[in-house]
């Protein structure tokens, strides 16, 4: 909710706390990456997303953030991976992105 009132760096400053409190809190991981990510700081985003896949290799939202994190990254083979396993978790994916992951595994 911080972040939609663009109060993003209280966001942050909570959500290192949530850290310190439980440091295997995939929400705090996650939620951090998005922050970092929408600061424009997608290598450090790239980062928590991962920690939180680390953690929860099942979590569907982990999955997804880490298919964003790759396809920014120019990674679309991971991108695609990523995403497949977000869909087949059952996480509701983003129409928009789902068509770029299709049209980078159409490039060969």
């Amino acid at each position: 909710i911080y972040s939609i009132f663009n109060r993003k760096n209280e966001a942050l400053i909570l959500f290192k706390k949530a850290l310190e409190l439980n440091p295997r809190s995939v929400n705090a991981f996650n939620n951090l990456g998005i922050l970092y990510f929408e600061l424009g700081k997608k290598e450090d985003s790239h980062s928590f997303f991962k920690k939180a896949f680390e953690i929860n290799p099942d979590s569907p939202v982990a999955l997804y953030n880490l298919a964003v994190a790759y396809y920014y990254r120019k990674e679309y083979g991971l991108a695609g991976r990523y995403f497949d396993k977000a869909v087949k978790s059952g996480y509701a994916v983003n129409p928009d992105f789902s068509k770029l992951i299709r049209e980078t595994q159409n490039i060969k």
